[in-house]
């Protein structure tokens, strides 16, 4: 059994990665035309790239069914939206932003005859002004606006309907604003975070007096989290309010960005060696993918 790495080769995580790996049978993944039902040589599948296209995408879920140990398992992967961690934060007790969903423009155009007119007075009701406006699937801050109007509400709704279903949330007005790493599903590592759009947020070094006693509680909410999303590697956005009250941002990201240039080097450091052991522990073991079909077991 090998390791396989699906990224590319220049990247630095990649390459510090492999070279923590060292000693073991590691190769990077490329696909052509391919023979179904798939086989695969690998026992764990290292996987940064496939979010970015369908047919991706597709070659993971066959690989995990084929017995290969997916990081991060591509089932899980693809189920997860913003409205699903809505859903869950519900059921695990986790104070999430209050939010309205609104079509994209494609569903106003195809399924009029079932969705109403929009009630821009009761979403507005429901979330307060200000209010955050966003793609129910987006990444990266991209396409997300802080709107202090309905007229502005309107406005940033125009520019996201033509792509993207969309989210109207409650503004929450954070003093401190965290990307928390988990890895594995058992070690947490907060960041400090100023998040900004295109790609332009900042890390910050975290002193654990901004945390204060929240931190236990948010650890174990963030294990939890991420067992409950069957993710072994994420990033979580957690803030915190002016009386210190902790909200969930963002609770996944199936390929955090690992940006050596932007992670201070101790916390780089940190999620490499993590990463790294995740990725021996798996290749040790017999366990595979969980899957909504109930296949189980390494490849015979």
């Amino acid at each position: 059994m090998k390791i396989g790495l699906l990224e590319s080769r220049l990247d630095p995580f990649i390459n510090d990665l492999q070279s923590r790996l060292s000693g073991l049978p590691v190769e990077f993944i490329s696909f052509s035309q391919q023979p179904l039902p798939l086989h695969t040589e690998y026992g764990v599948v290292v996987d940064r790239l496939s979010f970015l296209h369908p047919f991706l995408e597709e070659m993971l879920k066959n690989l995990a069914l084929n017995g290969a140990y997916v990081i991060n398992n591509p089932f899980a992967a693809t189920a997860t939206n913003k409205m699903v961690e809505l859903r869950l934060c519900g059921d695990l007790g986790i104070s999430f932003p209050r939010t309205v969903v609104l079509p994209d423009i494609t569903a106003q155009e195809e399924l009029g005859e079932i969705l109403d007119d929009l009630d821009w007075q009761k979403a507005v009701q429901e979330v307060g002004l200000p209010c955050v406006i966003k793609p129910y699937d987006g990444s990266g801050w991209k396409h997300v606006y802080r709107v202090n109007s309905m007229e502005e509400l309107q406005g940033a709704y125009e520019k996201v309907k033509h792509r993207h279903v969309v989210l109207v949330q409650q503004a929450i007005d954070y003093k401190d604003y965290f990307r928390v790493f988990c890895i594995g599903k058992r070690d947490v590592l907060f960041i400090k975070w100023v998040p900004r759009p295109l790609a332009m947020g900042e890390y910050l070094p975290c002193d654990p007096k901004e945390l204060g006693a929240m931190e236990d509680s948010l650890t174990r909410q963030t294990i939890q989290l991420n067992k409950s999303l069957d993710l072994d590697v994420n990033a979580v956005e957690w803030c915190l309010d002016r009386e210190g009250r902790a909200w969930l941002i963002e609770a996944f990201n199936e390929v955090p960005d690992i940006d050596k240039r932007s992670i201070p080097q101790p916390y780089y450091d940190w999620i490499v060696e993590k990463f790294a052991g995740l990725v021996k522990q798996k290749f040790y073991s017999t366990e595979t993918n969980r899957t909504i079909l109930g296949l189980t077991g390494r490849q015979p």
